[in-house]
């Protein structure tokens, strides 16, 4: 059927596809650092070795790698509750599941330890539209509840929180540790922080200020003295117009 006339017709858009060309090339040069850093590692820990050490499991080979398959599965799940609901949907458990594998064989092929493959794991996360202080969230969290004893971090309300801390320091003053506190400055300007911190003995050991105060406080001396400046320069321009007026 022809269009009624003076109808008004949809407009077409079309976008342009956008160039794939920067990002496979950053694909392959990714590629290339990381086949060269395993070179290396299989070129100082010896192929013969390795060779003889696979000949000796025979057909058991494949199976020392199933417990890595489960914790490297258990791990990513773990690591996916911790990133916000949305950005969890939009993140494939297998591209969550290669994002971390790469972020660990960047832990294990240089000599940054377990830290350096995390910039990368958040970096990757981006990918799927998860904004930078999600990814980086989601991929410190599980550091720290590695690197911590169990029950040393945590989260929830902070009225709860703030009950299970006060418990916890009468056990220790009970049980003689009388320096111990609960780091949350609240009669300052800060007004108290979302995350407090028990601590033994002068705050400042654990890089934590005193008696932190909001930067604009700090501001209210200069201000005044600003002003008191400015009136004074004003009445001194004053007096001078005045005074070469009266010549």
């Amino acid at each position: 059927m022809r269009p009624r006339a003076g109808a008004e017709q949809p407009e077409l858009v079309t976008e342009a596809a956008p160039a794939r060309r920067p990002r496979r090339g950053r694909q392959v040069l990714a590629f290339g650092v990381g086949a060269l850093l395993l070179a290396l590692v299989v070129y100082y820990a010896g192929l013969g070795q390795i060779l003889a050490r696979l000949e000796e499991l025979g057909w058991r080979a494949p199976f020392v790698l199933v417990p890595y398959l489960i914790v490297n599965i258990l791990d990513t799940t773990g690591w996916r509750r911790t990133l916000p609901g949305e950005a969890a949907k939009r993140v494939p458990f297998r591209s969550l599941y290669l994002i971390r594998m790469a972020g660990e064989a960047v832990n294990s092929l240089t000599p940054t330890a377990a830290i350096g493959g995390e910039p990368v794991k958040a970096h990757l996360l981006r990918a799927f539209g998860v904004s930078a202080p999600d990814s980086v969230a989601s991929v410190v969290i599980p550091a720290c509840a590695k690197a911590c004893p169990t029950q040393s971090i945590l989260f929830g309300d902070l009225d709860e929180l703030q009950r299970v801390a006060d418990a916890r320091i009468a056990k220790l003053h009970g049980d003689g540790m009388h320096d111990a506190a609960i780091y949350n400055p609240i009669g300052t300007s800060v007004g108290g922080i979302h995350a407090f911190f028990l601590v033994r003995g002068d705050a400042r050991a654990y890089n934590l200020p005193p008696k932190p105060e909001v930067p604009t406080a700090l501001l209210k001396e200069s201000w005044g003295a600003a002003a008191v400046a400015a009136g004074v320069i004003a009445l001194a321009s004053f007096a001078a117009f005045a005074l070469g007026a009266k010549r």
